[in-house]
């Protein structure tokens, strides 16, 4: 305990300094036990939200904890879905921000890193180096990071479309470009653009899993290889590779690991989709998938808000305002004290 104690004093209370911060032990293990912290501003997080996380904790009936992860899974609202509702991040300054804007933190003695809730999906798209930014700088960001996560999502799918069902929609040239490199190709756009990003997937898990002075160099290099030693066997053709570069590129700019892999798994539903029924089948695996992404709450706390349902905020979404402009704290996380600061008077 005296672990943690000394870990939370320079970590977040370094960073909020409030008589108002509560931190509130709680035992769980009943062969091992261990103290979780929960922490939370009072007058600022709703006394609702706090009762509602208290008791899933005391409610969490295990032998061993010992991860914030590990909890993340006791206490999530849907264990199966692709979505994550929890976020977690080894940062004490954006821990210490999303504690002044009402949310509840969660640490454990000898786990390094924090669980957040409640979150939005705006939570993940933004990086903790977005508010530390000057204004043009960090929306600039922002935007490039929002077309990182649609190349990523929807470029492979649409290629497929595009040269199975809807080649009048892209230029002579390139079409007559795309229909001479796939003359001596063997396979099925499709399984082409399977074994490429399978291939992808595996230099990325084995770059991650070999030593750290190696790592870049076999991803480097495995893709270079990989990518054109097929192209030269005529296995797949150049512009699948380089649509599965931009992919793969694309990926690495989501900030956060839970959106990555929700980007990443939702890409291959989509190319099936594309593969089958061309645009109308992305079209409504989209739909599909937005109904669903609003449906969805986080300690109930609706996932899209404060964009959809629309509640008073600083609209901190895909653009921010400037530091001093933002004065309201999220109201659909904060409902007791959501004025965060009055806007000052500039000349």
């Amino acid at each position: 305990m005296l672990n943690l104690r000394i870990q939370i004093a320079p970590l977040i209370r370094k960073h909020f300094k409030s008589e108002k911060l509560v931190s509130e032990s709680i035992e769980v293990g009943e062969k091992s036990k261990n103290d979780v912290y929960m922490m939370y501003v009072e007058g600022i997080t709703d006394p609702n939200l706090i009762n509602t996380v208290r008791e899933r904790i005391k409610g969490i009936k295990t032998d061993f904890l010992s991860n914030v992860s590990m909890l993340e899974q006791f206490i999530e609202e849907r264990s199966y879905s692709l979505i994550s509702t929890v976020m977690y991040t080894e940062r004490p300054d954006r821990a210490a921000a999303f504690l002044a804007e009402g949310h509840v933190i969660f640490i454990i003695d000898g786990s390094p890193g924090y669980l957040i809730v409640p979150v939005t999906f705006w939570s993940f798209f933004h990086a903790a180096e977005d508010q530390y930014q000057r204004w043009l700088y960090g929306n600039f960001i922002r935007i490039v990071r929002l077309l990182a996560v649609l190349i990523s999502l929807l470029t492979p799918a649409l290629y497929i479309a595009i040269v199975n069902f809807h080649g009048e929609m892209i230029p002579s040239d390139l079409a007559v470009s795309i229909a001479a490199s796939r003359e001596v190709l063997p396979f099925p756009v499709i399984t082409e653009i399977l074994l490429m990003e399978i291939s992808f997937e595996l230099i990325r898990e084995a770059g991650v899993r070999v030593p750290t002075t190696i790592g870049p160099t076999i991803g480097i290099v495995g893709a270079l290889i990989l990518g054109q030693a097929a192209v030269e066997a005529n296995i797949v053709s150049p512009i699948l590779v380089i649509v599965v570069a931009i992919t793969g590129l694309s990926s690495f700019a989501i900030p956060e690991t839970a959106l990555s892999y929700t980007i990443r798994i939702s890409r291959f539903l989509l190319l099936m989709a594309g593969a089958s029924m061309g645009f109308f089948g992305i079209s409504l695996v989209l739909i599909i998938g937005l109904a669903y992404i609003l449906s969805i709450t986080s300690f109930g706390v609706p996932f899209m808000s404060p964009l959809a349902p629309h509640f008073p905020s600083s609209n901190d979404t895909f653009t921010r305002a400037p530091t001093f402009k933002q004065g309201l704290r999220p109201s659909n996380v904060s409902k007791s004290d959501f004025i965060r600061r009055k806007k000052p008077k500039r000349k």
